[in-house]
This record gives structure tokens, sequence and C-alpha cells, in this order.
């Protein structure tokens, strides 16, 4: 599922919504970014964002309760998040089949998220030593670490468990570097 609306894209940029955030979308989809989250967003936005990236898919962070969940799945975004577990949220994916990535923070959440039949998680914080910990020991639950550290992203992206990394409102300089790691 994961897989289809990522490809082998390694950096998740979440944005949030300011008077550029069309111009910055344009920017990272030119750079060959299939995907992007948006950290608020509304039924308005969204359709005028699909409309103009036709080819991008548009997910939703932040996700904290089952009614934001469904709404955004009935707005059409593509993928949604949220920055911890909660199980009800799980359960609700599951049962609509919605591709939704839960936050994990600690063993007990990925225990937690495997029990639900979960593979696909946003370990938050994303940092490097709760990522190590995951691939050691839930080596079966592909990564998407969120708000990582400019300079963790490729010691992140080199363990085996993490498939993309996070990272949050870039700068322009960052923009130019993901173009570059991405087009390489």
């Amino acid at each position: 599922m994961f897989h289809e609306l990522f490809g082998k894209q390694p950096i998740i940029v979440s944005l949030d919504i300011d008077s550029h955030i069309e111009q910055t979308i344009a920017q990272l989809y030119q750079s060959g970014l299939q995907a992007i989250e948006l950290l608020k967003s509304n039924r308005v936005l969204l359709a005028k964002l699909k409309q103009k990236f036709p080819n991008i898919k548009i997910g939703l962070g932040n996700i904290l309760n089952v009614t934001e969940l469904t709404a955004a799945y009935e707005d059409g975004f593509d993928f949604m998040s949220s920055p911890g577990f909660y199980a009800p949220l799980v359960q609700t994916a599951n049962i609509y089949q919605i591709s939704y990535l839960p936050g994990i923070c600690n063993m007990s959440d990925a225990i937690n998220a495997l029990s639900l039949q979960i593979h696909h998680a946003r370990p938050c914080p994303g940092n490097l030593e709760l990522c190590n910990l995951l691939n050691k020991y839930t080596p079966q639950i592909k990564l998407y670490p969120m708000d990582v550290a400019w300079g963790e992203i490729e010691q992140l992206l080199d363990l085996p468990s993490v498939a993309a990394v996070g990272l949050s409102n870039p700068d322009q300089l960052q923009i130019i570097q993901i173009t570059e790691s991405i087009q390489v």
C-alpha cells in the first residue's frame, strides 16, 4: 500500500499551510517527490491542490481522533498520519482500508501496532536512537520517522527498516538538496 504511495521516495515532506504552499509543492514535485503531507488542510484547498498537481499524492498529518481520520478520508486525502498511537484510529483505518501511518513513540507502541496488523508506522520522535531500537526489535515494521533532524537523514536511511524519512517545512537550501539527492 505505502510502496505505491511513496515508491522509492526517500523523503516525505510535511508542510504547514502558508501563502507559498503551491510554489513549494511545485518545487518539490519538480524535484521528483511523489507525495507530500500537509499538516493542516481542508476540502477546498485539497481540491485546488489535486487539480493543480494531479500526479502527486497528498496526505494529511497530525490526525488525533477518528472523526478527523474519517473526514480526511472522505475529503480525498491519499494517506493520513498521526504523531502518536491510538488503537481506535488503527482499527478504523483497518476497517475502511485507509492508508494510515500511526505514530509510535516506543517499543510498547510498536508491539501494539503489530498486534493490530500494522506494518508501517511513523516513529515520533523520528530520532536515530528510537529508529535503531525499532529496527533491531521490530524489523517487520517499515518506518517513516517524522520530523527528523537534517543531519540524521543519511544514517536513518541506512537502517533496513526505514523506508523514508519525514522532514517538516524545509527551507530553500534543503529543497535544493532534496532535489539533488532524489535526482542522483
